[in-house]
């Protein structure tokens, strides 16, 4: 028996995250490592990488943006914690 593309139902939609996820995993980053950064808790770190529409992801405060964006050297800054229009990001080669 062959098994073909066409056995596998289709990938589900990406779920749009904080730059700060893709930051970490990057850099082989965990939220171990960055835990002395802000003084938090691991678990605190995880959730701040969460995707958007995550009831369980967490919102730094304006001093952890800023001590985020200073130790990022300003790759992630304070407008990277805004969340996207995200209805508005469509695929390529998708009809708007």
């Amino acid at each position: 028996m062959r098994i073909t593309s066409a056995d596998f139902p289709p990938p589900p939609a990406p779920k749009p995250r904080p730059k700060w996820a893709l930051f970490l995993w990057l850099r082989g980053l965990t939220p171990d490592d960055v835990t002395p950064l802000l003084g938090r808790s691991r678990e605190y770190m995880r959730q701040l990488g969460l995707p958007w529409t995550d009831a369980k992801r967490a919102e730094p405060t304006q001093e952890e943006i800023a001590r985020i964006a200073e130790w990022t050297g300003g790759e992630i800054g304070p407008a990277d914690w805004a969340p996207p229009d995200i209805t508005a990001v469509k695929p390529e080669g998708v009809a708007a």
